[in-house]
């Protein structure tokens, strides 16, 4: 069952990553100065002073829309948070990370024109984390991010590449505490209509 759950985890994603593809390759009537595009991520998903999660892997997709320095994002990206070990006078035992679904909006400022570029950004999202150690957990609650990003903007070219370090806060139910999470990630970006 851990198994299914993780694979149909990744598959989402990946599923996500080649329509967009197929997306990107068939605009061919978008306009030369066009400000909206699409991109895809992956990375890992660091919990930062958390006992009962280890690192996993990050996909993501994301919409683009841009006014001069400032880029709007909304995003999807899902995680299968790493398991955990437990030991104690019967033993280790490793239990399930979880996994982290994530519906966000991010906004970034810097980074444009062509060649390399430096950003900020911030954002705010919506974080379902669903795991099922022997009791079920499926708590879903608004986190907020912010980071640093590096982008490279081909000359001529509609693709650009993004390195983006972003860290995450969600509050626990009850707002008894958080949930930290850092979130290196790579992605490869299209924007419709640029260099044709």
């Amino acid at each position: 069952m851990k198994t299914a759950k993780r694979l149909t985890t990744s598959m989402i994603p990946l599923l996500a990553i080649c329509v967009l593809a197929f997306s990107a390759t068939t605009a061919t009537t978008a306009k030369a100065d066009s400000k909206f595009g699409v991109g895809v991520f992956g990375g890992i998903n660091i919990p930062l002073i958390q006992d009962d999660a280890s690192s996993g892997n990050l996909f993501g997709v994301r919409g683009i829309y841009s006014l001069s320095s400032i880029q709007i994002q909304p995003y999807a990206a899902f995680s299968a948070v790493g398991d955990y070990s437990v030991t104690s006078i019967l033993g280790s035992s490793t239990f399930d990370g979880g996994d982290l679904t994530v519906f966000g909006l991010d906004a970034t400022i810097g980074g444009g024109g062509t060649g390399f570029g430096v950003y900020l950004l911030a954002g705010i999202g919506s974080y379902k984390l669903a795991y099922d150690n022997g009791l079920p957990l499926d708590d879903t609650q608004i986190g907020y991010s912010a980071g640093l990003g590096f982008r490279l903007n081909m000359t001529n070219s509609p693709l650009a590449v993004d390195v983006r370090l972003k860290g995450a806060m969600v509050r626990l139910e009850g707002g008894t505490g958080s949930r930290k999470y850092f979130l290196p990630t790579v992605g490869l970006s299209y924007n419709f209509g640029k260099g044709k």
